[in-house]
């Protein structure tokens, strides 16, 4: 069985940062008691920048996946070109295993939850089964 380990690379969306805009590279620094991680956002202030998830956290992602789904990876050089593979191998680091996060949806799945916005309404039609169910509730 697989298991978290101190020293472990990954992507982390920053619960601090309330722009959800970006990940961050980061690593495990410590595994702590009751499935929670002490994460660290790689760079000069690494032990500074720590948070503590919980290993199933909605905030917590293999590497990779920001540049699987286009979204911005904060270095910690701040580098445009950032490789992965590089990165790795510089720091004589070890990725974490994939199985170790929430299974990636497919993108038929994500299309579910897609919302709309529409001048002056929210649309959230397409996250409920039956419409009727929201349809009086004061949301749309």
């Amino acid at each position: 069985m697989i298991e978290w380990k101190a020293g472990m690379k990954l992507e982390c969306l920053d619960p601090l940062n309330s722009t959800f805009l970006e990940f961050r590279v980061a690593t495990c620094l410590e595994v702590l008691n009751d499935g929670y991680l002490k994460i660290g956002f790689d760079g000069e202030e690494i032990e500074e920048e720590t948070i503590a998830l919980h290993s199933i956290s909605a905030n917590l992602f293999p590497v990779g996946y920001a540049k699987k789904f286009n979204i911005i990876l904060r270095s910690p050089e701040d580098d445009e070109q950032f490789s992965w593979e590089d990165y790795l191998k510089e720091n004589q680091a070890t990725a974490a295993d994939p199985s170790l996060f929430n299974p990636i949806p497919s993108p038929e799945t994500m299309q579910i939850f897609t919302v709309r916005v529409f001048p002056g309404k929210l649309s959230l039609s397409n996250l409920v089964s039956d419409w009727r169910q929201i349809r009086g509730s004061g949301f749309v």
